[in-house]
């Protein structure tokens, strides 16, 4: 569907200085077959553009994935990322607020749900 939308908006895209994509998962699966097929195929189709992610997530509050499989996922995203030229940036859903707890870094008291530690594991 928004590739779709994005190959009707040629005209404006092929007028615009870079590209915003968001992509989404909601397993590890689902960052190859989902998230990174579709920025892969934003590249394919305007090699020329410079590609920012502007959000990328598991935003799935039903499935009962923890703060470290939302981070692992988020990892194999962001390193997935780095191997396809032209990407200018990747950023994780940042929004935080009441319905947006397990999507969200932080809690409203600004305490961590451990997701961006879970990024960041060696």
């Amino acid at each position: 569907m928004a590739l779709r939308l994005a190959i009707q908006a040629r005209h404006g895209i092929e007028a615009a200085d870079f590209l915003c994509v968001h992509a989404y998962y909601i397993s590890m699966d689902e960052v190859s077959s989902n998230a990174i097929k579709l920025v892969k195929a934003y590249r394919r189709d305007w090699p020329d553009k410079l590609i920012f992610v502007s959000e990328f997530s598991n935003p799935d509050p039903f499935i009962q994935n923890s703060a470290m499989q939302k981070g692992e996922q988020a990892r194999a995203f962001m390193q997935q990322c780095q191997k396809i030229p032209g990407i200018g940036g990747a950023y994780y859903f940042i929004v935080s607020g009441p319905g947006w707890e397990r999507q969200a870094l932080r809690r409203e008291d600004g305490t961590s749900t451990g997701i961006v530690e879970a990024m960041f594991a060696e």
